[in-house]
């Protein structure tokens, strides 16, 4: 019973990293719907039918043995009589239902992931649009500000040529890091 109880629940581990890494991205994600459902159908009829196909041969090597000649009352006679070919009432083993929240959690927790995904991106890509356009804007305002100091033949001038490199190549080389040291942030 053990065996069987864990080799079920091995299957539908392995069901919900197969539907979750595989089925979902190649199938669902790519509008294959047809082919991702004949899977999910596929693997349900392996899932349902695998533990019955491993242990069937088994079946009468795990049953408990009772002895012939042995003692007229047995611990499990306990209870209510009842007819010899009635089995006794079981919740039945909701296969179905384990299977298709399996693949309710995969597909959920997948498509969330994908949306954070495309968020970040998204995200990313509107910072690389500021940045593209407050970089031209913010250089030739500096630019013209140095143009008056050589104009006015200011001393300030060449400190503020050294100033606008350094701020070039910070946003050249060290704006693109997704993480920066605040020294050099403020440097």
């Amino acid at each position: 019973m053990f065996l069987r109880m864990f080799s079920s629940y091995v299957g539908i581990l392995f069901f919900f990293y197969l539907n979750y890494f595989y089925f979902i991205p190649q199938l669902y994600f790519r509008k294959r719907y047809i082919l991702f459902v004949i899977a999910l159908i596929m693997m349900f009829l392996i899932l349902d039918n695998l533990p019955t196909m491993i242990f069937a041969h088994w079946n009468g090597f795990f049953q408990e043995v009772k002895p012939v000649g042995g003692p007229l009352f047995h611990p499990s006679d306990i209870g209510p009589p009842r007819e010899a070919n009635k089995k006794p009432i079981r919740l039945p083993e909701n296969i179905f239902f384990q299977f298709f929240l399996i693949v309710f959690i995969s597909l959920l927790l997948r498509v969330s992931m994908r949306l954070k995904e495309t968020e970040t991106e998204k995200l990313k890509s509107e910072v690389a649009y500021l940045k593209a356009q407050i970089n031209p804007h913010f250089l030739f305002n500096v630019l013209n500000s140095i143009y008056a100091l050589t104009i006015s033949k200011s001393a300030e001038a060449p400190d503020a040529v050294l100033r606008i490199s350094s701020l070039m190549r910070y946003l050249t080389n060290d704006s693109s890091k997704d993480f920066v040291p605040v020294n050099d942030e403020l440097s």
